[in-house]
């Protein structure tokens, strides 16, 4: 194609008029709010009796939905292969989308309606890959305009126009041919067969909606065929790229289909601005769908109309934005339109002012708008009598093969995961809980520390139209639940900004029973390549990764995770060998953490052979040998050694000994009985060994020390419970007197005061009137 042809149709594509022709051609933009205005303009100046859009003819049935006004955009229809749901199309529809409009006025004008897209039973049938087109139709022209992006230069011309009159809104579908027109003959390599044959099949329906013996421009009868402009030059007989008959018959000739036993659905579901934006994947997506829909309600474009919501959305989310921002922020975009010898401010100059003036440069703030208002948050609503949509059939489904009642009403379900019915039933509802429908309730496990508790699971099923409505916006995600919650799973994978929650999705993930090959091998190298950072994230959720092995482990379905055992001797190898380094110089936070991970690794080590923790204790002894490493550490991790068996009775006096001696800080001192007891009087009361040895070094040191710890051992054992302290003191008791032996009441008065201090006197009343048995 001649350069200096092209750049001169192209800079007059606006300015010719289009001529009247029967059938009137109509190339749109899908989701543009200025083609939709356009559009309604031309159709009420030609008041067609026969629309004909671009769209599975399939839908034909089901457009009539669309005059209900129950019925809040963006919705979408689906259409699916019944047995076969991976093989799926979307058609969606915004407010102003103008197919969406099309269809109203036709239906409100009574004209008849004919979808004239390629069957679906071509489009899904096996083998046949979405279509790809060689290049962006926007792209050349707007380069050639001075537009570096291409949806911009549209938006200008197209989108962002003023309210025009009929006469007015004809130089935009000539100008719209003519730069398709010149777009397509400057094709450097052919279209995709799917497309050539999409097109051809349209040229039919063309053919066919006009009267018999009749020619193109001529007939009685008034014909709008609205499609995307791409395709315009291929169906308009006045363009070059039109066809005959005998070419389109071979094209189609041979065309791959489904079988005619299999049957193809469609129904209508919800659809979100979200998922009409370009970002989500979507083809014929818009870069920004919230701004398209304050375009439709508000035409001129209003800029304090949007800033006015920018300023709303930022108050709401308790940033400061003064009304004199908002005024400022209007005439710096009305500058900047000026500069650029625009009519009005567009989304590039309101955008470029809000984030100067309102967000004072702050990208936070910025980010909010574009996600919230930008693309925005819109999610549309069918009314509850719509046809049902795959993923609440599925829904049903799963209700009949598990014994669920969907009915209406809140029923617990206490489930028993060794039984194969109820681990079923616990795979739908995280499923469900994944996909955030609120009908499915876990309660709390009320005795975490229980090993029957890793087999119960008890569950509030809120039944009817709680889960009805919550899956009929999970169909956004996939077609059954259970593609659903993959998808879910996928994106909160990507989303996980720490270790602990990368873990406790893989949970999830599991209680849930997804097996997807891709999302497993995706979530389990995210955890794999996270458990490399240092041992402090680890610390943390270790004991998760552990209960998530016993789970896997104690389940009666087949393993949907094997690599997470080896992922799991790489932890505990990886948390032992950095666990010293790491707790150098740290503070007595990680107490808590410690004595967790070691309750994990001696469930690890009964139920997955000893082999697997025999490093974690001698990671406990090095923290001994540090220097720098917290007094309530070194206590935590000597009681752990201690319990373990790890200690023997000399080495534990010499830690003891060594920790709390007159040359010991009486803080330090403090910290490491802290660590020792762990914050439980339970510890002295059950080991048989420790009470004996912290009594042994008690009654060895003089009154002097005793004297100088004594606040020290009160703050202590001022958080044991009374009754803790009273097992205690009768341990002692019992350990002190031999049966028949009496207590010198005398003797024992000389410490009263000094033990109504530490224990308080409410504890030092024995029973019968008599002195409370003590020995510290």
């Amino acid at each position: 194609m001649d350069g200096e042809t092209f750049t001169t149709r192209a800079a007059n594509i606006f300015s010719s008029r289009a001529e009247a022709m029967n059938p009137s051609f109509f190339g749109i933009r899908h989701h543009g709010p200025g083609s939709a205005r356009a559009l309604l303009c031309a159709l009420e100046e030609l008041d067609p009796d026969l629309l004909l859009i671009e769209g599975p003819p399939e839908a034909e049935s089901l457009i009539g939905l669309a005059n209900d006004p129950r019925v809040v955009p963006p919705v979408a229809l689906l259409h699916y292969v019944e047995g076969s749901p991976e093989r799926h199309l979307y058609s969606p529809y915004a407010e102003y989308s103008p197919e969406w409009q099309a269809i109203g006025f036709g239906l409100r004008r009574g004209a008849t309606i004919r979808m004239i897209d390629l069957p679906l039973r071509y489009q899904l049938a096996p083998g046949v890959e979405a279509e790809g087109r060689v290049t962006d139709p926007l792209a050349e022209l707007a380069k050639i305009a001075g537009f570096d992006d291409p949806e911009e230069w549209w938006d200008r011309l197209v989108e962002e126009r003023p309210v025009e009159t009929g006469a007015e809104t004809g130089a935009i579908w000539a100008g719209i041919t003519a730069a398709m027109s010149e777009v397509r003959s400057g094709l450097r390599e052919p279209l995709a067969p799917e497309e050539l044959r999409r097109e051809a099949w349209m040229r039919r329906m063309v053919r066919a909606s006009l009267p018999a013996g009749s020619v193109p421009g001529g007939g009685s009868r008034r014909v709008a065929v609205i499609c995307g402009a791409w395709h315009l030059p291929a169906l308009d007989p006045a363009g070059i790229h039109f066809r005959d008959e005998a070419e389109d018959d071979r094209l189609l000739a041979g065309l791959p289909a489904i079988g005619p036993d299999i049957r193809v659905n469609s129904v209508w579901v919800p659809w979100s601005e979200a998922r009409l934006s370009a970002a989500s994947g979507y083809g014929a997506g818009i870069v920004a769908p919230g701004w398209s829909h304050h375009l439709w309600t508000q035409p001129e474009g209003s800029a304090i109309g949007w800033l006015g919501k920018v300023a709303a959305l930022l108050r709401a989310e308790h940033y400061e934005v003064s009304t004199a921002q908002v005024i400022d922020a209007a005439r710096l975009a009305d500058a900047l339109a000026a500069i650029r010898s625009l009519a009005r401010p567009g989304l590039t100059e309101l955008n470029e002012a809000t984030l100067a003036v309102i967000c004072e440069g702050r990208e936070e703030p910025f980010r909010l708008i574009r996600q919230r208002l930008v693309i925005g948050e819109r999610v549309g609503s069918l009314p509850p009598d719509a046809t049902a949509p795959p993923l609440l059939l599925d829904w049903k489904r799963q209700c009949r093969e598990l014994r669920l009642d969907p009915r209406p009403g809140v029923r617990t379900l206490r489930l028993d995961l060794r039984r194969r019915l109820d681990l079923c039933r616990s795979h739908l509802l995280h499923r469900l809980e994944l996909l955030g429908v609120g009908g499915a309730i876990r309660e709390p496990q009320r005795e975490p520390g229980n090993r029957r508790g890793n087999f119960r699971e008890t569950w509030r099923l809120i039944g009817g139209q709680e889960i009805s409505l919550a899956l009929n916006h999970a169909v956004l995600h996939g077609l059954t639940i259970e593609s659903a919650a993959i998808t879910v799973a996928t994106k909160l994978v990507d989303q996980a900004g720490s270790l602990r929650e990368l873990i406790d999705l893989l949970e999830r993930v599991l209680k849930a029973g997804l097996t997807d090959q891709r999302l497993t091998e995706r979530l389990t190298g995210e955890l794999d390549r996270l458990t490399v950072s240092e041992p402090g994230p680890l610390l943390v959720a270790f004991p998760v990764l552990v209960r998530i092995e016993r789970y896997r482990t104690l389940s009666t379905l087949p393993d949907p995770l094997p690599p997470i055992g080896i992922i799991l001797d790489r932890a505990v190898e990886r948390l032992c060998v950095g666990l010293p380094a790491f707790l150098s110089g740290r503070v007595g936070d990680d107490v808590q953490s410690l004595i967790e991970v070691d309750l994990a690794m001696g469930i690890l080590s009964s139920e997955g052979g000893k082999s697997r923790c025999t490093l974690w204790p001698a990671a406990l002894r090095q923290l001994l040998d540090l220097i720098d490493l917290n007094p309530q550490i070194a206590g935590c991790a000597c009681l752990l050694l201690w319990q373990a068996q790890q200690l023997s009775a000399e080495e534990f006096d010499r830690q003891l000994s060594r920790a709390l001696s007159a040359a010991t800080d009486p803080r330090d001192t403090a910290a490491w009985i802290e660590g020792l007891l762990a914050y439980s009087g339970s510890r002295l009361i059950f080991d048989e060994r420790l009470l004996p040895a912290l009594d042994r070094w008690l009654c060895g040191i003089d009154a002097e020390h005793f004297q100088r710890i004594l606040p020290i051992l009160r703050r202590t054992f001022a958080g044991f419970s009374p009754a803790e302290r009273r097992q205690i003191d009768e341990r002692l008791t019992a350990q002190m007197t031999s049966p028949g032996e009496r207590i010198d009441g005398a003797r024992a008065a000389l410490v009263r005061p000094i033990l109504d201090r530490m224990l308080g006197p409410d504890q030092m009343a024995g029973q019968n009137g008599q002195t409370a048995n003590t020995h510290i």
